[in-house]
């Protein structure tokens, strides 16, 4: 497969082990296409296969999880760019949406009515009826 370029899609530099993708290379070449405040981190998922996490640092130290399954065999530093790019689209989306609902219009309140008050008779305009 190498050979009719199967291989492309891992990361430069990252060369296979006999158990699969050197891992300490991978998240070095990860770590250069992530953008400040997301880490990428090995899981503790115990399996055959390496799997690694995602992770949105927050300002009060806190994290939270991205994406759950990132495999290294399959994805390089530019795919992980852009789960975290679709990530923080969505959010600006989600964000926006709920600013339009806060400024949409809302329904105003009905007008009281008040019956129909009857003319007296007298009241009417001269010269009408008479």
């Amino acid at each position: 497969m190498a050979a009719t370029g199967g291989d492309r899609h891992i990361a430069e530099g990252v060369a296979y082990r006999r158990g699969g993708v050197d891992m300490k290379r991978w998240l070095t070449h990860v770590a250069e296409w992530t953008p400040a405040g997301y880490v990428v981190r090995e899981s503790p998922i115990p399996g055959p296969k390496y799997k690694c996490e995602i992770f949105s640092l927050r300002p009060d130290g806190s994290e939270k999880k991205i994406c759950a399954y990132v495999d290294p065999e399959r994805m390089d530093g530019e795919i992980v760019r852009e789960m975290i790019r679709l990530y923080e689209r969505g959010i600006a989306h989600e964000q926006s949406r709920q600013r339009q609902e806060a400024l949409a219009a809302r329904p105003a309140a009905a007008a009281k009515r008040r019956p129909k008050a009857i003319e007296p008779e007298e009241a009417a305009a001269p010269g009408m009826g008479r």
